[in-house]
C-alpha cells in the first residue's frame, strides 16, 4: 500500500514538473512577442517624431526581453501554486477523470474509504498516469501563435530599425545641444564660485555679479528656451558685466602696456615684459625687489637705466594719459637727481603707483575672466548651432542633388565628373557651399578658399564684379582680380587700430595685433 502511494506521488511530481515547464515556455513566449510588438510600435513612432534612436530602441528591447524571460521563469517555475489546482489542471488536460485529485485527497485524509478500495484507486491511477504522455498536451515549446507573432514582428522590426531614419539627425543634434548647454552651465557655475571667492570685489559688486550669473544659469537650464535665446542671454550678461567695469583702471593698464619702455639694459627687461603683459603686480614686485634692503644695492648705471625707463614711459604716456605721464616723469627726475637713498625712494614710489593701479583694476580683471567664461559658453552653444545648420544644409543639398539628378534624367543633360555642375552651367550646389568674404559671415571657408589662402600667402583676394570684355588672364600672368597686400595694408592697419581703440582687449592680444602689423610693414 505504501509502495503504491509513493509511486503515485512520484508520478504526480513528474507531471507537475512538465506543467511548470509548459507555463515557463508559454509565458516567456508571450512576453517576448509582446515586447517585440511594443518595440515595433516604438520604432515606427520614432520615424514620425524624434523620440528614440535605433541604439536606444535596441537597448530597451534587449533589456525588456531579458527581464521578461527572468520574470517568466520566476512566475512559471518558482512561484508557489496550490497543489490541488495543479492536479485539477493535469486531470482536465490529460483526461484522467479526477484520478490525480482523488488520490491526493485520499492520501491527505480529506476522504475516507476501505483499504481495498484505496488500493484499487491507487493502482488504477498509477496505470492511467503511466499511459499518458504529458508533453503531447503541455508542450515544452511555444505555441504556434507565439511563433507567428514573433516571426512577423521580427521581419517588420528589422527594416523599421535599420533603414535610414531622418529623425535620428534631430536626436543627435539635441544631444549636442544638451551637452553644450551642460558644459556652459558648468563653466558659469565655476565662474560664479570664483567670483564669490574673489576678495577684490566689493559687496555690492558681488551681489550684482551673482544676480547676473544666477539669471544666466536659470535661462540655460530652462528647457523652454531655444539655443538662440540662450546665446542672446549670454550676450546680454556679457554686456551687463562690461557695464559694471571701471574703464579708467583698465585703460590705465592698457596704456602702461603700450608705454612699456624699449631698453637694452638687463635691469629694465623684466619691468618691460611685465608691463607689456599687463601684470602690474609683477612689475611692482620686481621694482620692490630691486630696492630691498636684503638685496644687492643698485649700481649707478642700473639706477640711470631705470630712470631712463621711467622717462620713456612718461614720454609714451604723454599723448594718452598726461597725468600719469607727469607722475612717471617726476619719479624719473627724482631718480636722476637723487642720491642712493633718493633713487631707492623713487623706485619704491613707482612700485606703489603700479600696485595701486593693479588693485584698482583687480575687479575689472575678475569681471574680464567672467566675460571670457561667458564667451566660451556662448562659443560652445554657437558650435551646436553651427552643427544644426550644417545638418540642415546637408539635408537640403541632398534634396537639391536628388532633384537635379531627376531633372538631368528628363532633359538629357549630363554632369561633369567631380564638379557637381550640370552640363548647361548650373552651379547651385557650388554657390551654396562657397564662403562670401563680403558677407561678414564667421562660417568656415570652403575648400576652394582654403587652398587659395594657403597658396597665396602674400596676396589678398578681393571680389570684383566681372565686366563685359574683361581679358582672361593667361597662365604665368598677373591675375587682375588679385592685388598685393602692400596696396591694402594701410586700410587694414587703420581698421585694426580703430577697433583696438574702441574695444577693450587684453594687453597681450593688443600686443600680438600690433606686432603682426609691424611685421607686415617691414
Amino acid at each position: 500500500m505504501e509502495d503504491l502511494v509513493k509511486q503515485v506521488n512520484y508520478e504526480q511530481k513528474r507531471l507537475n514538473t512538465s506543467l511548470r515547464w509548459y507555463d515557463v515556455v508559454q509565458t516567456a513566449g508571450w512576453t517576448i512577442a509582446g515586447t517585440l510588438v511594443i518595440g515595433l510600435c516604438a520604432a515606427l513612432l520614432s520615424r514620425v517624431t524624434p523620440l528614440w534612436n535605433r541604439t536606444t530602441i535596441l537597448r530597451m528591447l534587449g533589456i525588456s526581453v531579458v527581464l521578461n524571460t527572468v520574470l517568466s521563469v520566476i512566475i512559471g517555475w518558482v512561484w508557489p501554486r496550490p497543489i490541488e489546482k495543479q492536479l485539477r489542471r493535469l486531470d482536465l488536460g490529460l483526461n484522467l477523470a479526477d484520478r490525480l485529485t482523488t488520490a491526493w485527497e485520499l492520501t491527505s485524509g480529506n476522504i475516507k474509504t476501505s483499504p481495498q478500495m484505496a488500493r484499487h484507486l491507487y493502482h488504477e491511477t498509477l496505470t492511467w498516469v503511466r499511459a499518458v504522455d504529458a508533453n503531447t498536451v503541455f508542450k515544452p515549446y511555444p505555441a504556434r501563435a507565439i511563433v507567428i507573432i514573433i516571426a512577423i514582428t521580427g521581419l517588420l522590426l528589422m527594416p523599421a530599425l535599420w533603414l535610414p531614419n531622418p529623425q535620428e539627425a534631430i536626436l543627435a543634434q539635441r544631444k549636442i545641444e544638451e551637452e553644450a548647454t551642460a558644459e556652459a552651465i558648468a563653466q558659469l557655475e565655476q565662474t560664479k564660485q570664483m567670483l564669490n571667492e574673489n576678495t577684490a570685489l566689493t559687496e555690492d559688486q558681488q551681489e550684482q555679479l551673482q544676480a547676473l550669473l544666477n539669471e544666466a544659469l536659470a535661462g540655460l537650464g530652462d528647457p523652454a528656451m531655444s539655443l538662440e535665446q540662450k546665446q542672446q542671454l549670454l550676450l546680454d550678461t556679457h554686456a551687463a558685466l562690461m557695464a559694471l567695469q571701471q574703464p579708467e583702471a583698465t585703460q590705465q593698464v592698457q596704456q602702461l602696456s603700450e608705454a612699456a619702455p624699449l631698453s637694452t639694459a638687463a635691469i629694465v627687461a623684466p619691468l618691460s615684459k611685465a608691463l607689456q603683459t599687463g601684470d602690474l603686480e609683477l612689475a611692482a614686485a620686481y621694482l620692490r625687489g630691486l630696492v630691498d634692503d636684503q638685496g644687492i644695492p643698485l649700481t649707478q648705471e642700473e639706477t640711470l637705466a631705470l630712470a631712463d625707463a621711467f622717462n620713456a614711459i612718461a614720454d609714451n604716456l604723454q599723448s594718452t594719459n598726461p597725468e600719469l605721464a607727469e607722475q612717471f616723469r617726476q619719479i624719473a627726475q627724482e631718480t636722476y637727481t637723487g642720491d642712493a637713498t633718493g633713487g631707492k625712494k623713487a623706485v619704491e614710489e613707482a612700485a606703489n603707483m603700479l600696485e595701486g593701479i593693479a588693485e584698482a583694476n583687480a575687479p575689472n580683471q575678475a569681471m574680464a575672466h567672467a566675460q571670457s567664461q561667458l564667451q566660451n559658453a556662448q562659443s560652445q552653444l554657437g558650435q551646436a548651432t553651427t552643427g544644426r545648420s550644417a545638418t540642415a544644409g546637408e539635408h537640403t543639398t541632398q534634396q537639391q542633388g536628388n532633384a537635379q539628378t531627376g531633372s538631368q534624367g528628363n532633359d538629357g543633360h549630363g554632369t561633369q565628373p567631380g564638379t557637381g555642375q550640370s552640363g548647361n552651367g548650373g552651379g547651385a550646389g557650388q554657390s551654396a557651399s562657397q564662403h562670401s568674404e563680403d558677407s561678414g559671415s564667421s562660417a568656415p571657408y570652403g575648400a576652394g578658399e582654403s587652398n587659395r589662402l594657403t597658396e597665396r600667402g602674400s596676396e589678398i583676394t578681393i571680389p570684383r564684379p566681372e565686366q563685359e570684355g574683361q581679358p582672361v588672364p593667361k597662365i604665368g600672368e598677373r591675375n587682375q582680380s588679385r592685388i598685393a597686400y602692400q596696396e591694402v595694408y594701410g586700410t587694414y592697419l587703420d581698421a585694426a587700430e580703430a577697433d583696438l581703440s574702441r574695444s577693450s582687449y587684453p594687453p597681450v592680444l593688443r600686443q600680438y595685433v600690433q606686432e603682426y602689423f609691424s611685421g607686415l610693414g617691414e
